[in-house]
């Protein structure tokens, strides 16, 4: 199975510790600050993973933005919001907008390498009811039998 994650992230610090950590735990890692740098590197390739923070600098929104013009790229990739914005709106916003998992930045590394493997499992159809790469998984029954 392919570990290539992409982190955007616009804190130069936050961008790296999670970048180095995701190494150390023998991701390939792509680090991007903004919207407009990761859609254009994501429009090459996608990855097979990938982690947005919400607010991008000036760009308050741009994580959902991107979420969004991901996700009708791809309705297999795995999205998760690693972002510091807790609200109830903010969460129901980003699942609403196609992300796969929301996570505030106070989650341990532990918990987020856990939530990175779920969404990989998922993606490989590791689970029952859960389509193989390359199949819309959200449009599968719950059984595994068929779409909805």
């Amino acid at each position: 199975m392919s570990r290539r994650i992409a982190i955007v992230e616009d804190d130069p610090t936050i961008r790296a510790n999670y970048a180095e950590a995701l190494r150390k735990h023998g991701f390939e890692v792509a680090a991007y600050a903004g919207r407009a740098e990761a859609l254009a590197a994501m429009s090459a390739r996608l990855p097979d993973l990938a982690l947005i923070d919400i607010g991008l600098g000036a760009d308050i929104d741009g994580g959902f933005t991107l979420c969004r013009e991901l996700r009708a790229r791809s309705a297999a990739l795995p999205i998760i919001f690693l972002t510091a914005r807790d609200s109830d709106f903010d969460v129901v916003a980003g699942l609403r907008l196609g992300a796969d998992d929301y996570l505030t930045k106070d989650v341990s590394l532990p918990h987020l390498l856990a939530r990175i493997a779920e969404q990989q499992q998922l993606t490989a159809g590791v689970h029952p009811g859960f389509a193989r790469v390359g199949e819309d998984r959200r449009e599968r029954s719950p059984d595994g039998k068929g779409r909805k």
